[in-house]
């Protein structure tokens, strides 16, 4: 289970077409030369056509994963509108990122990406803790924060995950 509704066992390949798609259209437009502006509005358009699509599906169980997948996306429309209306800035014939720009990046796309992975990792714990406890000793041990042994998790999984979430979060 990687938290998908049964439904959309597909999901997984839409975001790998969504990523290889988001860079050949970008490397399309740039081989033709168009403008950064019409770059920028072309994908905002393609992020647009994923967002409406994620919200009309909503292919994960837990809404929390919706939602954060939902912000995501919406970061990386918001950054990209944010480009969009400092690209013309300019100071001496230089081009200038402005301060603005660079906060609504990191607290708009670099902060909810990363509770975007952290948040989906505490969600697939369990399947993590299992894959680690059959292929490799230390990377349980890692995974596991050594607060359970292997033994442990071989008696009794679901209590051996509940005492992993309860030290993690002190």
């Amino acid at each position: 289970m990687n938290g998908l509704r049964a439904q959309c066992f597909y999901w997984d390949m839409v975001i790998i077409a969504r990523g290889i798609g988001f860079v050949a259209l970008y490397v399309i437009v740039q081989v033709n030369g168009l403008s950064q502006e019409i770059t920028m509005l072309v994908l905002m358009c393609y992020l647009f056509i994923f967002l409406a699509i994620h919200i009309l599906v909503k292919p994960f169980h837990m809404p929390m994963l919706n939602l954060l997948e939902l912000v995501s996306i919406s970061s990386w429309l918001l950054y990209y509108l944010t480009e969009l209306a400092t690209l013309t800035e300019t100071y001496n014939g230089y081009g200038v990122q402005s301060i603005t720009t660079s906060l609504i990046t990191f607290f708009f796309v670099v902060i909810p990406t990363c509770v975007f992975y952290l948040l989906a990792f505490k969600s697939i714990r369990f399947q993590a803790l299992q894959f680690a406890y059959f292929r490799n000793s230390a990377l349980f041990n890692l995974l596991s924060c050594g607060v359970v042994s292997a033994l442990e998790f071989s008696q009794s999984p679901d209590l051996a995950i509940r005492d992993v979430e309860g030290n993690i979060v002190e």
